[in-house]
């Protein structure tokens, strides 16, 4: 156990060290344990290049639960990052952009000014330019009222300029890299517990879950940047085959990824995603998907994690005369 503690403190440290220079790791108080998942996840994005998938086998099925926090918040300030790099947020007309709690409508728009109006009884119009109209966010919540709005994407704004360590100078909200998460929809509850110095999170996060049905319930209302879903056949249905473009799927739970080998196979063939990771209780047979690197955790390991010492049982011998008696007695037969 001693040699596990010594790795596994080094691992730690490696992981806390390599996520620092992307993000602001440490605002999040993740759990040692989720902190190196997170690490594991991140490398996992990272190798779209070379196309590297990724399974994280876990040895029982109620641990799974603990990647939840990872996989949303580690996706989303990775998509975040490369969205506000190559943004792609279009101020055409007849789009809705909103701005401290009120909402307008693109009346028209060019490379340098971009008229709005309130489209309601005071049919309020303003003209702003091209530096100003990047203060705005495009919303899909196309209601305009004269009335100031409660939503007003302050969440989304301050969780990810305090995460990303560059100067923020606007907020994407029109999405070119986007994933999907495949597992229960209980990875929501969690979210919505979790809180970051007090304050409650998950209104930061732009997903969108879809149901098998196709129902989809925005998280906020703008573009989403994660789609969660609850099985392959949805993800599949409701967004691969209406030409959603997705960077890569996460599977959360053996039961989401163990079915699936070959369709999840053919469709990496096929390049509808860059790559997947998956994360259960349930190993995946040799070349049943390609070009995959596994990590297995075992239960020394999680044993530390959790805080528990790992021991072997002992038997103790102890003399007690009437419960021996009442033994015997029970297994005398009786004629």
């Amino acid at each position: 156990m001693k040699d596990v503690k010594k790795y596994l403190e080094i691992l730690i440290e490696y992981a806390n060290r390599k996520l620092n220079p992307s993000f602001d790791i440490d605002k999040l108080h993740l759990q040692q344990f989720e902190l190196v998942n997170s690490y594991l996840i991140y490398q996992t994005l990272k190798e779209k290049k070379q196309k590297k998938n990724t399974l994280i086998c876990i040895p029982d099925r109620d641990t799974k639960s603990q990647f939840y926090l990872p996989v949303i918040f580690t996706l989303a300030i990775y998509n975040f990052t490369d969205n506000y790099i190559d943004n792609i947020t279009d101020f055409r007309k007849g789009k809705t952009v909103q701005k401290d709690g009120q909402r307008y409508r693109m009346y028209s728009a060019n490379s340098n000014k971009y008229e709005l109006t309130k489209e309601d009884k005071s049919r309020l119009k303003i003209t702003v330019n091209r530096s100003s109209i990047e203060n705005y966010l495009i919303t899909t919540d196309n209601r305009i009222s004269n009335r100031q709005l409660k939503t007003k994407f302050d969440l989304y704004k301050s969780f990810f300029s305090s995460m990303i360590k560059e100067n923020i100078s606007f907020f994407p909200s029109e999405f070119k890299y986007k994933s999907v998460i495949v597992t229960d929809k209980s990875i929501v509850n969690e979210l919505k517990k979790y809180e970051v110095d007090g304050e409650k999170v998950h209104k930061a996060i732009p997903f969108q879950y879809v149901t098998k049905s196709g129902t989809k319930t925005d998280n906020i209302p703008i573009d989403p940047m994660i789609y969660i879903v609850n099985d392959y056949d949805t993800a599949k249905k409701q967004i691969l085959n209406k030409g959603i473009e997705i960077r890569n799927i996460t599977f959360i739970g053996q039961n989401k990824y163990k079915d699936n080998y070959l369709a999840i196979a053919e469709d990496l063939r096929d390049n509808r995603y860059e790559n997947c990771l998956m994360i259960g209780s349930a190993d995946i047979p040799e070349n049943a998907i390609p070009n995959l690197l596994k990590w297995k955790w075992t239960l020394p390991e999680l044993d530390y994690f959790n805080y528990f010492e790992t021991q072997q049982i002992e038997k103790l011998i102890v003399e007690n005369e009437q419960f021996s008696n009442l033994l015997n007695e029970y297994n005398t037969p009786h004629i």
